[in-house]
């Protein structure tokens, strides 16, 4: 049986215990400060004060250059059309049914039976024709000659008041767009990261991870109880998501106040077709005239909505959603091009190609 160790070996061996959990920990400190560090798996206040300086100034560059891009791209579709009618596309069947003459009610009372049906359809399908094609010609003529970015500077300066007909100023589309066409880009440039000061680099990078979605391990927050207050409950992908469906069932309830079959028409869009009806049409705007303020809340914490129109009202109105909604069908937007030089091909290669099946 083996002697017990004594007190002072037994003091003695813990020491030295400690030496080594306290040697092995200082010399993780030190791997983790060598380590170099460009992206996060969370972007709150306690990961970024862990890091180094130099950890810090590559994360914000990083971040810098990401930032960049992403604006690159926002800028490039701010670019496009802004339309504030909807631009109806008159195809060559439209020509074709317009340009034939028109069928009276007569003609179809002196035709026999069988052929009164035939003579409605073709009599409908005239009118209708002729009917697109001056609905045409009108949002052409009334179609603003500006782009989303435009728009948005009308917008932010309360300039479309008399346009839209609202009492004020309603800022459309993505607010993280409008946060990157404004927002100046301090992170890309690199000689300014090294000068700043740690407390206001700390602040940047967290503006931007907050501005980019990144992802965010936050503490846990207590549920909002109201709307307005929900939709900010979270930060980062999952935040963004919950955004932007509550921002879809916000609109998704005016429409339901306009016509429920504008309503369903629109949930049945891809993300691709809302975004577009988002930043570049009057669509959410259209809605927000007609519908106005909440008139109650739900047990949901939705806004309840009410149609402020007549009949006839309500018919133009859902008809300007259905063309706004025709317009954005199969919408996607284009990559941005490349700027990678392209292959060289390789003579040696093709060569090969040729004279393989005769090898």
């Amino acid at each position: 049986m083996a002697r017990k160790a004594s007190k002072q070996a037994r003091r003695y061996a813990n020491r030295q215990r400690k030496y080594v959990i306290a040697a092995r920990s200082k010399q993780a400190r030190a791997n983790q400060a060598a380590r170099s560090v460009t992206t996060l798996r969370s972007y709150d206040e306690n990961t970024i004060r862990k890091l180094t300086d130099r950890q810090l100034i590559a994360v914000a560059n990083n971040l810098g250059k990401e930032q960049e891009r992403v604006k690159r791209e926002v800028m490039r579709r701010a670019q496009q059309q802004y339309y504030n009618v909807p631009k109806i596309t008159v195809t060559k069947k439209d020509r074709m049914f317009a340009a034939r003459p028109a069928i009276t009610d007569a003609e179809i009372e002196a035709a026999p039976s069988g052929r009164r049906h035939t003579l409605r359809q073709q009599q409908r399908r005239r009118a209708q024709a002729k009917a697109k094609i001056r609905k045409a010609q009108e949002n052409e003529r009334l179609q603003a000659k500006r782009t989303i970015e435009q728009q948005r500077d009308r917008e932010r300066y309360g300039l479309d008041i008399d346009e839209s007909g609202l009492s004020e100023k309603i800022l459309q589309g993505n607010p993280r767009y409008r946060d990157l066409m404004e927002m100046t880009n301090v992170l890309n440039d690199v000689e300014f990261v090294a000068d700043m000061k740690r407390d206001m680099l700390e602040s940047e990078v967290l503006d931007a991870a907050e501005r980019m979605n990144k992802p965010y391990k936050g503490r846990n927050r207590r549920k909002a109880k109201s709307y307005d207050n929900v939709q900010w409950a979270k930060r980062g992908k999952d935040g963004s998501r919950q955004r932007k469906r509550y921002d879809n069932l916000d609109l998704i309830n005016r429409l339901g106040a306009i016509s429920v079959g504008t309503m369903n028409r629109y949930k049945h869009l891809s993300q691709w077709e809302k975004d577009f009806l988002e930043e570049a049409t009057s669509f959410r705007q259209v809605a927000t005239t007609v519908t106005g303020s909440p008139k109650g809340r739900n047990r949901q914490g939705m806004g309840v909505y009410v149609f402020d129109g007549d009949y006839g009202e309500r018919a133009e109105v859902t008809s300007k959603l259905n063309d706004f909604m025709d317009m954005a069908k199969g919408y996607k937007p284009a990559k941005e091009e490349s700027t990678r030089k392209k292959k060289e091909p390789n003579d040696f290669a093709e060569f090969f190609k040729a004279v393989k099946k005769y090898m």
